[in-house]
């Protein structure tokens, strides 16, 4: 169905009512083909610029009922409620359209998808132009980062490319979702749960089995080795960032939960002594 949103179209499988939006300036874009059952509305206004992030209506590719997608999206706000380089800073988050939807308000986060959609340019491609210390630096960040998630009692869920921003001009690269994360102790209560398989925790297919900091930790692992080497070959023939660093790597994405990091804060601690080993950065 074809709707429209200040003037902008876009497609869902149900009407609403979204002059709400005004408020917040003109809609950019509108992201439609989410998997989430949210709509992403890019603003431009007194505010400066926006996303705004909806549950409440059928979308296009998501299988869950919309009251669904609304109490997901309520669930996931206390996650937001710090200030990290490479987290999404919540402006404002509550009911909309007579409270049969759900919004929440965050500062736009420039860049591209890590995940190449055809509209976008390679983000490994422009990797690729980044130096050594550049990714480095995102590596810790986004490390960083989740030893504070981990401090808040949150388990990685849902890491993938597709929820990761690179900001080429800054050289930041940023986690711009983190509505699926969950809060410990947890257990997999899906048989396989959302997300990439290729980032994906062994634990992360089976039900039952524990949701934890080892699954971040492996999480974290393969976006390491998207970093500085091959995610699928993981040898160190592709690795371009020592061999110190290439073992942390390694064990960090161990399919074999005792034998990871038991902590991220291990993992960034063992990182960032393997990268002091590097000469030349």
């Amino acid at each position: 169905m074809r709707l429209d949103a200040l003037g902008v179209p876009f497609e869902a499988r149900e009407e609403a009512d979204f002059s709400w939006l005004a408020v917040y300036g003109r809609v950019l874009r509108v992201y439609d083909s989410l998997t989430s059952g949210n709509l992403v509305f890019c603003m431009d206004g007194p505010y400066g610029r926006l996303k705004v992030k909806f549950a409440g209506i059928r979308t296009l590719n998501s299988a869950s009922q919309p009251m669904v997608a609304v109490r997901h999206l309520e669930q996931a706000m206390p996650i937001y409620s710090f200030r990290h380089e490479a987290f999404p800073e919540l402006l404002s988050c509550g009911p909309v359209n007579s409270g049969t939807g759900y919004a929440a308000v965050f500062r736009w986060m420039e860049g591209v998808c890590l995940h190449p959609y055809p509209y976008d340019p390679s983000p490994l491609a422009l990797l690729s132009r980044q130096s050594l210390r550049a990714r480095l630096r995102m590596a810790d960040s986004m490390m960083e980062l989740h030893v504070c998630l981990a401090e808040r009692g949150y388990a990685a869920s849902n890491f993938h490319d597709g929820n990761l921003i690179y900001d080429h001009d800054r050289g930041v690269l940023s986690l711009c979702s983190a509505d699926r994360y969950l809060k410990m102790p947890a257990v997999n209560d899906q048989g396989r749960m959302h997300g990439s398989g290729r980032f994906m925790a062994p634990e992360e297919h089976l039900g039952g089995e524990r949701i934890d900091e080892k699954t971040t930790v492996y999480n974290l692992g393969m976006l390491l080795f998207e970093l500085f080497g091959d995610m699928e070959k993981r040898d160190t023939r592709t690795w371009i960032a020592g061999r110190a660093t290439y073992e942390t790597a390694l064990r960090a994405c161990d399919r074999r939960r005792e034998a990871r990091f038991a902590t991220v804060d291990a993992l960034l601690t063992a990182w960032r002594r393997a990268v002091g080993e590097i000469s030349g950065i």
